[in-house]
């Protein structure tokens, strides 16, 4: 054991410098792949996302949103019609908001029909 603490004590420097390398490259990975993850997602859905996150009405039966998650079938942005499910998590109670959003003339999406259903904790 004592053999161990002077060799931290001796490698001291090194080991917070690989230890701050580490957790910089950790960081940068994550901001890399939420990037990635926002790029790859229609407009419709995370406008989606944030216009139910602060919604009076949704707000005042979940509490504070403290989880998103969201789901759609990627290979359906080729076709006129796009089904997507949403699931925020709040401190009183779970949405999930489940929709269809369709392609306008102009390629932009628009949500066409959506159902929410709040559940208890």
């Amino acid at each position: 054991m004592k053999e161990a603490i002077s060799f931290f004590k001796k490698n001291r420097g090194k080991a917070l410098l690989s230890f701050l390398g580490f957790c910089l490259f950790a960081f940068a990975f994550s901001k890399a792949t939420h990037l990635y993850i926002i790029t790859q997602t229609p407009d419709v859905i995370q406008n989606a996302v944030n216009n139910a996150k602060v919604s009076g009405r949704i707000l005042s039966r979940t509490g504070d949103i403290f989880s998103e998650e969201y789901s759609f079938e990627k290979q359906n942005l080729e076709r006129d019609s796009l089904q997507f499910s949403i699931k925020l998590k709040g401190e009183k109670a779970a949405v999930l908001i489940e929709g269809v959003a369709r392609k306008q003339s102009n390629n932009d999406w628009n949500i066409f029909r959506s159902d929410t259903i709040f559940t208890d904790n």
